[in-house]
C-alpha cells in the first residue's frame, strides 16, 4: 500500500482486513507506510489503534471487525481522492 493510495483502495483492504481475508504483507504495507493525504493518514492511525486494542490482528471480536468496516466506509464517504 502505497503512500499515495487512493482512498477507496484503502477501504478495500480495510473490509478484506475485516472479513479475514488480507495477508500479513498487505497488513505490514499499511501499518509502515506514513501517508501525504491527512485523511488516509488519519485512518491509517485509528486502524493501528484497533489493531493495538485487541491483538492478534487477524483474531478480531466482532466488534473490532466491525471498527475496521466503519472506517472504510467513512474513507469511501470522504471521496476518491
Amino acid at each position: 500500500m502505497s503512500a499515495t493510495a487512493p482512498r477507496h483502495t484503502v477501504a478495500d483492504f480495510l473490509d478484506r482486513l475485516a472479513d479475514g481475508r488480507s495477508g500479513d504483507e498487505e497488513w505490514r504495507a499499511l501499518a509502515v507506510a506514513h501517508c501525504e493525504d491527512a485523511v488516509l493518514e488519519d485512518a491509517r492511525c485509528r486502524c493501528m489503534r484497533l489493531a493495538i486494542a485487541a491483538p492478534p490482528w487477524r483474531d478480531r471480536s466482532a466488534a473490532g471487525r466491525e471498527g475496521f468496516r466503519a472506517l472504510a466506509s467513512e474513507l469511501r464517504d470522504s471521496g476518491w481522492a
